[in-house]
């Protein structure tokens, strides 16, 4: 097997910098730095990623920015405020070992800049604040939103020998085990995946509107997908959390008339810990009345002159219900991320049930050889790879999702790659790089 180094990585940076799909509008017009002072970034950041500090292995962002460019976050949002030292400091090896333990990634990030003769400068600190990445995990209320971190080129590790370049919280490329990964964007939405996971979206919205009693989410139409997109959204939330636990996982989706006497599910799986656990929807779907409910009642309080005490307790307590479940779904959310570090496959229905973790795939397709890896989210463009080329979790996954067309799983790696992979037509299609909507490093 041959590797990638990060040198590799300047070119990926800079033919995906402007043009990835995924990137805010306003954001197209921010400029890379010189090319030089990627690379002393991208390699001082790899070889501090391979060294530990007390044995704990580092975690950190970089962003390549000055404090001066952070001005209008500051003034906008009161975020991104820089920290600035009373003297910068060399950007070096040993700098960022010593200076990463007493920064918290998920809140802060190291400023640095170009500082002529003297390479790279750290200049100072940046406070991000924990709203936007509690935001994009789900951790807070959806209504109360996050700003995003600066957007300038960040790299970032959370793993050793790993880097991953981004911008304004969007990922851009990582460098993983030597291999150059690119995240393919909207997997879950479009294309033969997104296709597969419709009709879970589909029900979700169709059982919340019978709930309801109503003929829509929104009368106005603005957020008439919100239930749809909610529903996707916490299977998301899900990839995220096994992703940031660094020990892999799988989920296997299959149909929810499947139970543990069906043949079909006998035959392809060994359930260790088999349940049938039916909480995780209805809680969704509880969440989303509770959520009409309460801006049912908000925004005609919100433009009245006077509001009554009965009006004004009733949003009290939506206010509160509300809070709670969104507690249990974020529970629920970490509580089946974490069933996925007992050896085996996380089983889940179409409709979300959990019918039991510790999966080991029995099924075998001898007629599967090669495995089309998708390029794109429609899966236009493929090539074929040998599925001897893949580790063990991905084989099997790969051969539960050929015996049948209408199961799907989603890996994801050690080295924090989400792969989804189903059998479309003929082929079993992999995307090594699922890119989740919601995921900011």
């Amino acid at each position: 097997m041959s590797y990638t180094y990060p040198d590799a990585l300047l070119e990926v940076v800079k033919q995906r910098w402007a043009t990835g799909s995924s990137l805010r509008s306003s954001s197209a017009k921010v400029p890379l730095p010189e090319d030089k002072y990627i690379l002393d970034l991208l390699h001082i950041a790899f070889q501090a990623s391979l060294l530990s500090e007390e044995g704990r292995p580092l975690s950190f962002r970089i962003v390549f920015c000055t404090p001066q460019e952070l001005r209008k976050d500051v003034s906008l949002r009161n975020r991104n405020r820089p920290l600035i030292f009373s003297q910068p400091r060399p950007l070096s090896i040993s700098e960022l070992v010593g200076l990463a333990p007493a920064v918290d990634p998920s809140q802060s990030l190291i400023g640095v800049t170009a500082g002529g003769r003297d390479g790279l400068l750290v200049w100072g600190l940046v406070d991000a604040g924990l709203s936007w990445w509690e935001f994009t995990r789900g951790e807070w209320r959806a209504d109360l939103g996050g700003s995003p971190p600066p957007d300038f080129l960040t790299v970032s590790s959370s793993r050793r020998g790993s880097l991953t370049v981004s911008r304004q919280g969007i990922v851009i490329c990582g460098l993983h085990q030597g291999v150059i990964s690119v995240p393919t964007l909207q997997v879950l939405t479009t294309g033969p995946f997104g296709d597969f996971l419709n009709p879970i979206a589909v029900s979700f919205h169709q059982d919340l509107l019978a709930k309801l009693g109503a003929k829509h989410y929104d009368k106005e139409g603005h957020d008439e997908d919100y239930p749809q997109t909610f529903v996707l959204g916490f299977i998301e939330r899900i990839l995220i959390r096994v992703m940031e636990r660094g020990h892999g996982g799988t989920l296997l989706l299959v149909p929810d008339n499947w139970n543990h006497d069906d043949s079909r599910l006998r035959d392809r799986l060994m359930i260790k810990y088999p349940m049938d656990d039916a909480d995780t929807w209805e809680t969704l779907l509880k969440t989303l009345r509770l959520h009409r409910s309460y801006y049912d009642r908000y925004f005609p309080a919100w433009n009245s002159k006077t509001v009554k005490q009965q009006d004004f307790q009733v949003l009290h307590h939506l206010d509160h219900e509300l809070a709670d479940t969104q507690d249990l779904v974020r529970d629920r959310a970490n509580l089946i991320a974490r069933l996925t570090g007992v050896d085996g496959a996380v089983v889940l229905t179409t409709r979300l049930r959990l019918l039991g973790f510790g999966a080991e795939i029995v099924a075998q397709s001898p007629a599967l050889k090669m495995v089309a890896i998708a390029e794109d989210a429609k899966a236009k463009a493929i090539t074929k790879r040998p599925l001897e080329d893949f580790g063990t979790r991905h084989r099997s996954a790969l051969r539960f999702c050929s015996t049948h067309e209408d199961v799907a799983a989603l890996v994801v790696s050690q080295d924090g790659d989400i792969r989804a992979m189903l059998r479309v037509g003929a082929d079993v299609v992999m995307w090594p790089s699922v890119g989740v909507s919601s995921f900011a490093v």
